[in-house]
């Protein structure tokens, strides 16, 4: 592939992500599904999956007489990656790291950036198409969560609205809605951090163990926002919360 070509990949991909980064989810459903196509030899691609102007996965494919072959290589230390399964949510996943391969499954993968002690996740699916010699490689879908440690869901393109937000059920957040305090309840609560549906982080208050944490949020617009409960642990559970 020459480099007409790789840049154009780069380019294209660029384009699609810059034009939503207001949204909760930034999400991008190929009509038609955009296809390229893969050579016998050896064929590279490099992408930019959070629009920030570098590249951060190398994804590199073959053809046998049988099958592709690939391998997808993180090229960031803040970024890991994961197979994953359609409707699997991707807080939840432990098999986090830096190179995937033929061995994993092909279809839905899963991603995440760490970012000042958060991470923010998303998802994308490839397929490959295989009629006599022409062999393509192609983009279906494609998503990337904007709010800070966000139970994203492999699939998901919008933020939920049902009650529970809480991905791991420890932590418990009322009154909700609320208008002048939340008290954030659980065992061992290490920090409480709250974001905006944006992502940006606009509060937070040391726990040190405590069972019960309060924070102000009377001079906060009314809207929704997030919590993220952080326990001594380490564990994490995002809770939606209702400013009125």
């Amino acid at each position: 592939m020459n480099l007409k070509s790789l840049t154009s990949i780069f380019a294209f991909f660029a384009c699609l992500l810059g034009h939503a980064q207001e949204n909760r989810i930034i999400y991008v459903d190929f009509e038609p599904d955009s296809c390229m196509y893969v050579p016998s030899s050896t064929c590279d691609f490099w992408i930019d999956l959070n629009n920030d102007g570098d590249a951060d996965i190398h994804m590199n494919r073959y053809w046998t007489s049988t099958a592709m072959f690939f391998d997808i290589h993180s090229l960031k230390d803040n970024l890991s990656l994961c197979s994953a399964e359609e409707n699997d949510t991707l807080m939840q996943i432990q098999n986090w790291r830096d190179k995937l391969s033929f061995a994993d499954r092909h279809e839905c993968w899963g991603y995440r950036f760490e970012k000042e002690g958060n991470y923010y996740y998303g998802w994308f699916r490839t397929y490959t198409v295989k009629q006599g010699d022409d062999k393509r490689w192609c983009f279906d879908k494609y998503a990337y969560c904007t709010v800070a440690n966000y139970p994203l869901r492999w699939g998901q393109t919008e933020l939920n609205t049902s009650v529970d937000e809480n991905s791991e059920g420890v932590f418990a957040v009322y009154p909700n809605p609320a208008k002048q305090s939340v008290t954030l309840i659980g065992q061992q609560i290490a920090e409480a951090r709250l974001y905006s549906v944006t992502g940006q982080l606009v509060a937070t208050k040391p726990g040190n163990g405590t069972e019960s944490l309060t924070m102000d949020v009377s001079g906060l617009p009314s809207g929704l926002y997030f919590v993220t409960a952080i326990g001594e642990d380490g564990s994490r559970s995002v809770l939606k919360v209702v400013k009125e």
